[in-house]
């Protein structure tokens, strides 16, 4: 459910307090109806801590009710971790891993890895370090050759 049935459907609640509201898991814990120190009391008080973010897309009609976006976008980098195990040395983990964390990050940013790669290896050299920045895939801008 998206959008305006989403935001309808939170709205014809009616502001009952029905169980999993804000109030009514207080009162559990107030009323010692749970247990604090339980599995279930610390993850009531992990919820009650964190309610407004937890809530969000109750309050926001086209806010996801997943994070499928970014479990998918980051999926490269979680599969290249596996990797890591067979680079042969520390050190050759962590090439791989700062390899892939640029690939990646290229990638979320819109911009085509090979592409801002071969530019930045293209102008570095000549690049200004105080405007190192500037080479980052969120600012990126092809190096005139």
């Amino acid at each position: 459910m998206r959008g305006q049935q989403h935001h309808q459907a939170v709205h014809n609640l009616g502001g009952q307090h029905r169980p999993g509201d804000e109030q009514w898991l207080k009162a559990e814990i107030d009323e010692r109806r749970v247990e604090p120190n339980s599995g279930l009391g610390e993850a009531i008080g992990y919820m009650l801590k964190y309610w407004e973010p937890l809530t969000l897309f109750l309050r926001e009609p086209g806010a996801p009710l997943d994070n499928n976006i970014a479990e998918r976008a980051v999926r490269g980098i979680a599969v290249g971790k596996k990797n890591y195990l067979f680079a042969g040395s520390d050190a050759g983990g962590e090439s791989a891993a700062v390899i892939y964390t640029l690939i990646e990050t290229s990638k979320l940013n819109g911009v085509e890895p090979h592409a801002w790669l071969s530019s930045v290896v293209e102008c570095i050299n000549d690049h200004p370090m105080k405007r190192i920045d500037d080479l980052l895939p969120w600012n990126f801008t092809p190096c005139a050759s």
